[in-house]
């Protein structure tokens, strides 16, 4: 990578955008952004769902963080050409994912576009790389691989107990799994950026980086990390009533009992959503990590002096 960042500045300017853009396109598809993401919710409700939780938690996560990478460290250049077509995939990720959300009865495809929206969150900190929106972007990354995973294993516990995956099947759970009804509220509050948790630090920087911006392209943005605030919590607060609040419908099965197994995944999930709650808490920890880190993505010259490429190819 050193050695493509000394190289691609010498580079013929419309070849190198033509492949920055390919590359968007494969990490775009990789990480379900928008328009290449309706495979996500039509996939990640099939498999287990422990197995759902390690796709939700990671694998778009691999998408979205090469695609930082490769824009923002190794082609900016070329990231900056592309700038308007990043801002136009970002808002409508983050704008279409919670409307889906809104829209599905399915719990798990319901949450596939929790995670959609959350691609759209970070590219808003590819679109807009000032040191705000790297930060915030790598933050997001960090948030969503621990939020999803959570929200994957309580949506197999929800499932566990209902013999459901229709949230329309679903109801009256509060009284019988209390402990997984507040798992699943406080997700849908982080998940949406509401404080204190983790998920307000990291959109909290967005929105800086977007008001700093000082352009309408920068307020645009400002204004989707917002609305995609808002409809998220609908959308999550939607799942929470049906699933949980609202009374059972008629002839629906008694929930099954809690075995110990259900209470082992129910401190598996309440481990994640605890440190959901404890970073978003004491977050100086991490954003001294941030402080480290983040220069480093926009100014990558201590990385190619470290491996002894500062002044051509050894």
């Amino acid at each position: 990578m050193a050695d493509i960042m000394r190289v691609a500045p010498e580079a013929n300017p419309a070849a190198m955008a033509g492949v920055a853009a390919l590359l968007l396109l494969a990490f775009g598809m990789k990480a379900a952004a928008f328009p290449v993401n309706a495979w996500l919710p039509a996939s990640y409700h099939t498999p287990p769902a422990v197995v759902s939780a390690l796709f939700g938690g990671l694998l778009t996560k691999v998408g979205i963080y090469a695609m930082l990478r490769a824009l923002v460290v190794l082609l900016p250049a070329s990231r900056d050409l592309l700038e308007p077509v990043l801002v136009v995939i970002a808002v409508a990720t983050l704008l279409i994912a919670p409307l889906g959300a809104i829209a599905e009865t399915n719990l798990r495809r319901a949450i596939g576009f929790f995670v959609i929206g959350g691609v759209g969150s970070v590219l808003v900190g590819i679109a807009l790389p000032s040191l705000a929106g790297v930060s915030g972007a790598g933050l997001y990354v960090f948030h969503a691989i621990l939020t999803m995973t959570a929200f994957y294993l309580v949506a197999g516990l929800v499932e566990r107990r209902t013999g459901q995956s229709d949230t329309r099947r679903m109801g009256g759970l509060y009284a019988t799994t209390a402990p997984v009804s507040i798992l699943f509220f406080v997700l849908v509050l982080a998940t949406a950026g509401v404080p204190p948790f983790l998920g307000f630090w990291p959109k909290l920087l967005l929105l800086q980086a977007g008001l700093g911006e000082g352009s309408w392209l920068g307020g645009l943005v400002a204004i989707a990390l917002l609305v995609n605030a808002v409809l998220t919590l609908i959308a999550g607060s939607r799942l929470w009533a049906h699933i949980f609040w609202r009374p059972a419908p008629e002839g629906a099965a008694t929930p099954a009992s809690a075995s110990v197994a259900t209470w082992l995944r129910v401190g598996t999930a309440g481990v994640l959503v605890g440190i959901v709650v404890a970073v978003g808490l004491w977050p100086n920890a991490m954003f001294e990590v941030l402080r480290l880190g983040a220069p480093d993505m926009l100014d990558p010259s201590r990385y190619v002096a470290a491996i002894g490429l500062a002044g051509g190819t050894p």
